[in-house]
């Protein structure tokens, strides 16, 4: 077990070469419609925030705001129009009894829905799906989703302190490791900052020749202090 904590280098003696392109990256995150189209060879389209065109799935506005939410079977389907929408005619409508009658008549059930979720308050939405345990989230601006409850509870945002800039904001890693946690951020070092460090602990320079560099104006504007 141990072992499985251990680099490749470390077990074999070798080390490798990691690549990762940004191309492969788009490649493999086309995902479901990717192998869709590998399969049947029919070129997708746009489908927006719904894929597959799906009326449950997707971006809605309520009366005071945005939210996204996903219906993806019949289950959830059934929840959301008798739990929350209030609307039971919508699962004995033939036009939307089964998921291909649904996708069929999508634009009809999506403006149904988009009527009824226009009808109240955002919140009032969000209490009733999370009570009916559908899939829901907030959508947000970069402002809300800095400024929501959630960056505040699992301390996202930090401040580093700099030498000459004050404090400068900062966005936490996402990869939280119990055994081995991230390094603290540090602010980026000033120009020439390092100079006088790296001469004597890497080079070996004594203050002398330091001081004949620097008298030659061999650092310029880079000399830093340290």
């Amino acid at each position: 077990m141990a072992a499985r904590g251990r680099s490749l280098r470390d077990r074999v003696g070798r080390g490798q070469h990691v690549e990762v392109a940004l191309f492969d990256i788009a490649m493999s995150m086309t995902g479901f419609y990717g192998m869709a189209y590998l399969i049947s060879g029919a070129n997708p389209g746009r489908f927006g925030n719904s894929p597959n065109g799906s009326p449950t799935v997707g971006l809605y506005e309520a009366a005071d705001g945005p939210l996204y939410m996903a219906c993806a079977n019949d289950r959830l389907y059934r929840r959301l129009v008798t739990e929350v929408l209030d609307r039971p005619d919508l699962i004995t409508d033939p036009d939307f009894a089964t998921r291909r009658a649904r996708t069929a008549n999508r634009e009809k059930l999506r403006a149904i829905i988009a009527g009824v979720f226009a009808s109240d308050q955002l919140e009032n939405w969000m209490a009733k799906m999370k009570k009916a345990n559908i899939p829901v989230g907030y959508l947000r601006t970069v402002e809300q989703g800095f400024n929501a409850p959630e960056a505040r509870e699992r301390h996202r945002l930090s401040r580093i302190p700099h030498p000459t800039g004050g404090m400068v904001p900062n966005i936490e890693t996402p990869l939280n490791m119990a055994l081995t946690p991230c390094v603290d951020p540090v602010a980026a070092p000033l120009l020439g900052e390092h100079t006088n460090d790296i001469l004597r602990k890497r080079l070996g320079y004594g203050d002398a020749r330091i001081a004949e560099l620097a008298e030659a104006g061999a650092f310029g504007k880079a000399r830093g202090p340290g």
